[in-house]
């Protein structure tokens, strides 16, 4: 593996924690506080990652508590994260996405179409709990990244001793990631792009780190994410074909899945292309049901 890089950054708003040495540079790490989603239904990561050397893992207690006069929904989603994450091991890779009935993944392109209150809730809260977000490149273009979590989530990690947000991790094998397109809506968001592209970090991008990897997968993005930034519990966001590749690496440990009451007929659905071989066991952790919406929380095990 070789490392070009300007990644998992300290700095201003935070500090992202520490790995050993390695060919890759580092910045600072830029954050924003979001008020992102998340309601009613399972999905699981750990807020984590804030401390330099060594890296300061993850605890379920660590989960920001929400503010006094939250909504129902802060509160039920904030309950669920906790939960899920006392039901299993430290270490966790929790995929979080919403579908149609049709297991469609998005509409005209975004998930915010078949989202609602309580999902977006639920994402918050997860986003809040996390050491690293996992997002495809073609996710992180189309849907608009910006805050990530509220305020007062954002305050809760600073004082817990995390970055403000959690880092966002990218894989593009090519480089071929539209940046201007991806901080439209927040120039300081943190995105580490790992790629297998000769490049180096871009100039007047001080929040965009670049890792080179002599073969990039999934697995070996987080394999490194894991040693270099301490990232206990990653949360991948999708879309449904990095989703898809990180299954087929074993590392799923979680499925938090929304199931929006619509038929979408066309465009990815959930899992896009998975290939298991043998088909996998999932253990339902938890099943929470808002309006015409369906909350699906399961355990892989095996």
């Amino acid at each position: 593996m070789l490392f070009h890089r300007r990644a998992f950054r300290s700095g201003r708003r935070g500090r992202a924690p520490g790995g050993g040495p390695s060919s890759h540079t580092r910045t600072r790490a830029s954050s924003s506080p979001q008020a992102g989603n998340a309601a009613r239904g399972p999905s699981g990561v750990l807020p984590g990652g804030g401390a330099p050397a060594p890296p300061r893992m993850s605890a379920v207690s660590d989960a920001p508590d929400p503010p006094p006069g939250s909504s129902p929904e802060a509160r039920w989603a904030h309950g669920r994260v906790q939960s899920a994450l006392a039901a299993g091991p430290p270490e966790r890779v929790v995929g979080v996405m919403v579908a149609s009935v049709d297991f469609r993944a998005a509409v005209a392109g975004r998930s915010g179409g078949l989202s609602s209150e309580a999902d977006r809730e639920l994402l918050r809260a997860w986003r809040a709990a996390s050491d690293l977000l996992l997002v495809g490149a073609r996710t992180l273009e189309q849907e608009r990244y910006g805050a990530l979590v509220t305020p007062a989530q954002s305050a809760s990690r600073v004082a817990a001793g995390r970055p403000p947000v959690p880092p966002i991790v990218t894989l593009s094998r090519g480089f071929d990631l539209d940046l201007d397109q991806v901080l439209g809506y927040d120039e300081q968001l943190d995105v580490t792009v790992y790629t297998e592209a000769d490049v180096t970090a871009p100039a007047g991008r001080p929040s965009v780190g670049v890792v080179r990897l002599a073969r990039l997968t999934a697995a070996a993005a987080i394999a490194h994410a894991r040693r270099e930034a301490g990232a206990t519990r990653i949360l991948c966001e999708g879309g449904p074909t990095l989703l898809a590749r990180v299954a087929q690496s074993g590392l799923l440990t979680d499925l938090s899945l929304t199931v929006s009451p619509l038929l979408v007929g066309h465009g990815p659905v959930v899992l896009a292309d998975f290939e298991a071989g043998e088909p996998r066991r999932l253990a339902l952790h938890d099943v929470h049901r808002d309006g015409d919406f369906v909350f699906l929380h399961h355990r892989v095990s095996g």
